[in-house]
């Protein structure tokens, strides 16, 4: 079909080609409605060649549009055209003026008529199978077409094996979602090119495509709905395979994708499992003359084993994968060698072009198998090597097939020439579930290889080399956004809709606008709850157990510092290939590697001189914490001078408002023993949907890199005796590759990479709008999630980012703009509901404050609360007080998250006050009908928090904010255990007094008028008489749906709950039997009746009314 589209006519020349053929419709008559969609489509039925020139016949579907009459094409060779007459011969090759609705149009007519075709493919008669898949580009999948480029991506993407029975005809369409745009004024309303790639070669098993030498078959790429391809394949077969892969031209572009096959025999396609594709490690590393390791290809005999080194060990052998070179330049520094390159090639400048290449080699010897010296290399060393390709062209590949057996071998990536400075990034893919990777002379192994098979990618941590993933290029809503706003600005500025602009770079905040992992459980728990039946509860966990192969990581490289220190005595030490640093000692000098990435100071970043422990630079006694080990005060951080990695120190400043997450880093296992040997292991967090290892643990030394006046050279504690941050800092260093890697990160990212991001993040302006009530009032909801994220051992931070906007309300106040305060605690106090904040300090030690009401000056403070509340009057400590409400009045974002390995079991339950169960509380004798729920604790001092909430009041009309309905909860002894099994069953006789004077009243919260009521609560003892929770609205007779929650810390985060929660099941229960009878006047004094019951056992209970 061709139709005409005014929104492309700024692609052509301008001219008005509709009216040269179809003119538009004409407008209505008076009162008519107006057209909606002028833009009209004519089917082609088909095509002529007559004479040497072309004719197309069109038929013309729209006799009326909206009760106005279609226009009619009036140019040459039209139902009124003269041409009909004027040259029978073309008339009768033609056969005749139609006479059915369709029309006839020379080519050169359609082509000027028309600027746009939809063509739709019918795959052959007969069809025997059609097959369709729907699927998403997301980060970690969208690679971008096929490419040998420096920066190609395309082996992230999903890929799919397509098996064909026999030789056939397959029809293969890729579609991304409508845009839904046809009536906007853009010039292209898909803003991502599509399309697919089939790759073919020896049968590959359950394992992703990784190089192209098989050959490949692919579909035209472009901005449209769909893209599809007519092709004839052979059947598949253990020498030939095909392996479908949809991609989107450029990559990181994020978005839904449909694929669909039909084929004229029988066909399949299978996602590729990616728990059985290859293992990913990368590694980083540079060639630079300054360092010498850039030594050139083997025919560079005296320098070419000066080239960075990877010992790769392992025990199959075989054909274990592909290993792929690149260099690895920021996207601007790669434009600009790339077109220095073009220039020498042009100018004929051949050998001054650089180019790349990896080799396989054997062991240089057992027991140390890297190249020194001045050698030839043998022809019998190499195992397999790469061409050598243009660097900045392309991507050096090899297969890597080793001799079968265990070995040891050398990857060597070199350039031709020696004497080329320039980073690159090597990406092993592996299918063997043992390899072990080394990196020496400058090679830094960014990802540690999975024993079980299951792959990790490195998370780029810096400018240079690897890149962090950005932003989809195009956004589809922000297209649609800026359309609408180009069409009507006054309209776009009235509903409140402007594109958005694009994030500073020096954005520490980071926010990427998605919920935190919690809060999706939170949805999804929702979702499920509504399947539960009611009254009956829903078990899940939050977090996610160390593997046993993260423990026994951590567990091993404990034992290698204790056993360094057994055999040297002493303290441990980090030295020598993978070391931080590798020079032994006090690593003094002027090339430091492990704090540069060239090795060299670059312009601006602090020094580093040399490395001391913290006896050596401490003016007094060092200490980990101020307050010991089993302290709980933990200070504030001071950031390094003109180092960009504040996203850092304010996520560690965040988690490290709660000690016990921070004790987390290092397992929670810190004790004097690593102190006093001077060594530490930390874990840290790196998603990874291969596999379940998403922890990266490091083992440090406590040598600190220090300038040329002894003090630590980047973040410091302000007492000059504490270094748990400057630990801290350096593990994660050694983390990313060196200190200048940490630079230009998100606080959203440190808060990732450092917890494992079991996080909430609320956006108090956008979506959580009743939040932020009008003129300012306390908004209760976001105080109970906080009051709730205390209780659950989380760390919460606040920010308010302005993306580039100007606060004076807030400035004028000492709060600074795009940065992270850590919440340390909060709470009510004297009516005063009250947030603790920090802040991390200037490079001076000091920081600025908030200066209104409860801040360190303020007249509010009295002797009581400033007795309570250990108050400071220092003003440039960075840690102050404020009031909840002007916190939600100059912050606009509140993150929260938990250790991922600090596993807490959660209890959902949906039910109802309704009828009898509305029994409200135990001042009304009905309370013994409300819905009752069993709770058995199996461990002394289980902490639980439980969580009663209603509906929200404004659901309620006439309401507004106030709740009508106080509720609350109990906790009561249950019933006793005994033969009948009375355990399982309601508490229907209550005991006053408490549970120390031997009542039967354990806990009350409540009632209260409130969305919800929270309280936690220590079970000091395991109890084998299970407790009752119950659950009241006040007043009986006042009906509500209600959500009962109950959170508890899995102390052995094995993801076994350390309780047992049950609802009292009916056929367990008491059988109730009511008699209704009265009290009269009988004869001589009162008749005594004798009532019959039948009971059924020993569980009945009888009323009387």
């Amino acid at each position: 079909a061709a139709v005409y589209k005014p929104k492309y006519a700024a692609l052509g020349e301008g001219t008005d080609s509709l009216a040269l053929a179809l003119p538009p419709p004409p407008a209505p008559a008076r009162g008519a409605p107006e057209h909606k969609n002028p833009n009209l489509a004519y089917p082609v039925v088909e095509l002529r060649d007559v004479q040497g020139s072309g004719f197309v016949r069109l038929r013309n579907p729209w006799a009326k549009v909206n009760d106005v009459s279609s226009p009619e094409y009036k140019g040459s060779w039209g139902p009124s055209s003269s041409s009909w007459q004027n040259e029978p011969a073309v008339a009768a090759a033609l056969g005749s003026k139609p006479r059915d609705g369709s029309f006839w149009m020379t080519f050169d007519d359609f082509f000027k008529a028309f600027n746009k075709v939809v063509i739709c493919y019918l795959p052959r008669a007969p069809t025997n199978t059609v097959l369709s898949i729907e699927g998403e580009w997301t980060r970690e999948n969208s690679g971008g077409r096929l490419s040998a480029a420096p920066n190609a991506k395309w082996r992230d993407n999903m890929q799919y094996k397509l098996t064909v029975s026999e030789k056939c005809s397959l029809l293969i369409a890729v579609s991304q979602q409508d845009s839904q745009t046809d009536a906007n004024d853009a010039s292209d309303a898909y803003p991502h090119a599509i399309g697919f790639h089939i790759i073919g070669g020896e049968d590959r098993g359950e394992r992703r495509a990784l190089s192209f030498h098989g050959g490949t078959l692919s579909s035209r790429f472009a901005n449209s709905r769909q893209v599809c391809r007519l092709l004839e394949l052979d059947a598949t077969s253990s020498d030939n395979s095909y392996t479908l892969m949809p991609a989107t031209w450029d990559p990181n572009v994020f978005s839904q994708f449909s694929l669909t096959v039909a084929a004229s025999a029988k066909v399949s396609l299978t996602p590729i499992p990616i728990g059985n594709d290859f293992s990913l490690s990368m590694v980083q590393g540079a060639w630079a003359k300054a360092s010498k390791t850039a030594g050139g290809c083997p025919n560079y005999v005296d320098t070419w084993t000066q080239n960075p080194q990877i010992t790769l060990t392992t025990e199959t052998g075989g054909a274990i994968g592909v290993a792929v070179l690149s260099l690895a330049l920021p996207e601007s520094d790669m434009k600009r060698f790339a077109s220095q390159q073009k220039a020498k090639i042009e100018s004929g400048d051949d050998d001054a072009v650089v180019s790349h290449g990896l080799h396989v080699l054997r062991a240089a010897a057992e027991g140390a198998p890297a190249y020194t010296g001045s050698q030839p290399l043998e022809a019998s060393m190499i195992i397999t090597a790469s061409d050598f390709v243009s660097a900045a062209e392309e991507q050096a590949t090899v297969e890597i097939n080793l001799p079968p057996g265990p070995g040891t071998y050398v990857l060597m990536p070199t350039t031709y020439a020696p004497g080329f400075d320039g980073p690159f990034t090597l990406s092993l893919y592996t299918t063997d579930p043992a390899i072990a990777l080394k990196g020496m002379k400058g090679a830094r192994v960014m990802a540690k290889p999975d024993p079980t098979g299951k792959g990790k990618m490195a998370r780029p941590m810096h400018k240079g080399g690897v890149l962090e993933v950005p932003q989809s290029k195009h956004d589809l809503k922000l297209v649609r956004q800026k359309t609408k706003q180009s069409l009507d600005e006054k309209s776009t500025k009235k509903m409140g809709v402007a594109a958005a602009a694009a994030p500073a770079t020096s954005d520490e905040l980071g926010d990427d606008g998605k919920m935190g992992y919690a809060q999706r459980m939170e949805i999804e728990e929702a979702a499920a709850l509504m399947k539960q039946p009611e009254n009956v509860p829903l078990f899940t966990v939050e977090g996610q157990p160390l593997s046993e192969n993260v423990k026994k990581r951590k567990d091993a490289l404990v034992k290698q510092a204790l056993d360094y220190c057994a055999a040297h005595g002493g303290k441990f030490e980090d030295s020598g290939p993978g070391g931080f640093p590798e020079a032994s000692g006090t690593a003094q000098g002027a090339f430091q590697p492990q704090a540069y990435v060239s090795g060299r100071q670059p312009e601006g970043m602090p020094e580093v001189v040399q490395w001391l422990r913290p006896e050596e630079y401490c003016p007094g006694e060092p200490a980990m914490f101020k307050d010991g080990l089993d302290g709980y005060s933990v200070e504030g951080i001071i950031q390094a001078p003109g180092f960009e990695n504040r996203w850092f120190i304010s996520a560690l400043n965040i988690v490290s408002g709660n000690r016990g997450q921070m004790d987390r880093i290092f397992f929670g296992e810190l004790d004097q023993t690593w102190i006093d040997k001077g060594f530490f292991v930390c874990k840290f967090y790196q998603d990874d949907p291969l596999s379940d290892d998403d922890w990266q643990v490091v083992l440090i030394d406590d040598r600190i890199p220090v300038g040329s006046d002894a003090r630590p050279a980047f973040c410091r504690n302000p007492d000059p005796n504490i270094y748990w941050a400057i630990i801290i800092e350096k593990a994660y260093a050694k983390f990313a590759g060196s200190y200048e890697a940490m630079q230009g990160g998100t606080v959203v990212q440190g808060l990732e990479d450092l917890t494992g991001g079991i996080g909430y993040k609320f956006d108090l302006e956008k979506r959580e709008k009743e939040w932020i009530p009008p003129k300012g009032s306390d908004p209760d909801r976001l105080w109970s999630e906080i009051m709730e994220k205390f209780a659950t051992e989380h760390v919460i931070g606040c920010a308010n980012n302005t993306k580039g906007q100007e606060r004076p309300q807030t400035t004028k106040m000492g709060l600074l703009l795009n940065r992270a305060y850590a919440i340390v605690t909060g709470g009510e106090f004297e009516d005063n509901r009250l947030m603790r904040l920090r802040v991390p300090l200037n490079e001076d030690g000091t920081a600025l404050e908030w200066n209104g009401k409860w801040s360190d000056d303020s007249k509010q403070w009295n002797n009581r609360l400033r007795q309570m509340l250990a108050y400071g009057s220092d003003s440039e400590d960075g840690c102050f007080w404020m009031a909840y409400k002007d916190l939600c009045r100059h912050f606009n974002k509140v993150y929260m998250c938990r250790m991922l390995d600090d596993l807490w079991t959660r209890v959902a339950v949906r039910s109802r006050w309704m009828d009898e169960t509305a029994g409200g509380c135990t001042n009304f004798i009905s309370w013994r009908n409300n819905n009752q729920w069993l709770l058995t604790i199996t461990r002394p001092n289980t902490k639980m928090v439980i969580k009663l909430s209603q509906p929200d009041a404004r659901k309620s009309a006439g309401n507004g904010r106030h709740y009508s309905n106080a509720i609350g909860f109990y906790i009561l002894k249950g019933n006793a255990p005994n033969a009948s099994r009375d355990e399982k069953r309601r508490k229907l006789i209550c005991i006053d007094g408490d549970e120390e004077d031997g009542g039967d009243f354990v806990f009350c919260k409540g009632p209260r008028f409130s969305k919800q009521v929270l309280a936690e609560y220590t079970f000091e003892k395991a109890s084998t008489t299970p407790y009752i929770l119950m659950p009241f609205i006040f007043e009986p007779g006042r009906e509500s749906l209600f959500k009962f929650t109950l959170l508890s810390d899995d102390r052995d985060d094995d993801g076994e709950p350390d309780f047992y929660f049950q609802n009292v099941k009916p056929e367990e229960d008491w059988i109730r039997l009511t008699i209704k009878d009265a009290w009269h006047k009988g004869g001589k004094g009162n008749q005594f009746v004798k009532y019959n019951l039948p009971f059924q056992g020993d569980k009945a209970h009888a009323s009387i009314d």
